[in-house]
């Protein structure tokens, strides 16, 4: 974090229980990589999310490696893990309840956080569209069907989309989609093709979800986002600060 350059957002401090699970789950779902920093000695912790109750507020990690770091969370009972996971930073304090031993392997079980640093780390800042009208999506697929939904963020390098429907089981990341468009403010009109980075497909409560990097998208349309994210983020300020 004292790395961080004078330019980019502070991170966002989430208290909301529900946006806490959907970002843990999304954690657990990618197996993505935790790791428990030590600043005053030479070394490091890893693990992963094998399991999440959102009734009983628990998570399941298994055993952390190196054995220092094992033992240190053992014994300290609480420790601060950090996740980087679709260009953001997550970090949460992890507060041990019990040590599982089964068939040889050990487990964390944690209490799901209260408290969760969410730090945007893409090299191109997404604005959330969430203070605007809903912008929706258009996809023209390669078997001539329809992929219809809308944009939670947008970035001058690609953006996120949102759907209602399940997403083809045939996407799959880096899969190139040839034809896309949506229309912004003032209706400016985007085509464009997008190279996907990130799928989410449903499961339970959440929203089937890609994210995307444009391709082949014009000077002009380029500008035109441009200026559309830079009206997000004013708004963004504007309602923030009534």
């Amino acid at each position: 974090m004292k790395n961080r350059k004078p330019t980019e957002e502070p991170p966002e401090v989430i208290t909301d229980p529900g946006r806490i699970y959907k970002i843990i789950h999304h954690v657990y779902q990618q197996r993505a990589l935790l790791t428990a920093l030590f600043p005053e000695q030479a070394y490091k912790g890893n693990c992963i999310i094998v399991g999440v109750n959102r009734g009983d507020k628990e998570l399941l990690i298994n055993k952390l490696s190196p054995e220092l770091a094992h033992t240190r969370f053992i014994k300290e009972r609480s420790i601060v893990f950090i996740s980087l996971l679709d260009g953001v930073e997550i970090a949460f304090r992890a507060k041990l309840k019990s040590l599982i031993n089964e068939n040889r392997d050990s487990y964390y079980l944690v209490k799901l956080p209260e408290r969760l640093s969410y730090h945007q780390k893409r090299g191109a800042y997404r604005a959330d569209v969430k203070y605007h009208d809903p912008i929706p999506v258009s996809i023209s697929l390669d078997d001539g069907s329809q992929l219809n939904g809308l944009i939670d963020d947008i970035s001058n390098g690609g953006l996120s989309i949102s759907f209602e429907r399940h997403i083809p089981l045939s996407l799959q990341i880096d899969n190139t989609l040839a034809s896309c468009s949506f229309t912004i403010p003032e209706k400016q009109n985007i085509a464009c093709e997008l190279n996907i980075r990130f799928i989410q497909h449903i499961h339970e409560k959440t929203a089937p979800r890609i994210g995307a990097k444009f391709r082949k998208l014009s000077k002009e349309d380029h500008q035109k986002i441009m200026q559309f994210v830079m009206r997000l983020e004013r708004l963004k300020r504007r309602q923030l600060f009534q």
